[in-house]
């Protein structure tokens, strides 16, 4: 197994031209990035407009929380 002796950081931080991409792949990346931060930066809906949780859900959230990665 080779180690990777780089900081994370350092990979990371590499330009965006750095892998030879097509003009096209970089300008759908870019669209998927401002999608997602579109989605992770928009206001949380006020707590009465949140469906209920089912008990389906909440068994759910228990088996989430015996993952070993949590």
């Amino acid at each position: 197994m080779i180690e990777n002796t780089q900081p994370d950081l350092t990979i990371a931080a590499l330009p965006a031209d750095a892998y030879s991409l097509a003009p096209e792949v970089l300008a759908l990346a870019e669209q998927m990035r401002a999608r997602l931060d579109a989605v992770r930066n928009a206001p949380l809906p006020p707590d009465d407009e949140l469906p209920p949780v089912t008990i389906k859900t909440r068994e759910r959230i228990r088996a989430f929380a015996h993952h070993r990665d949590r």
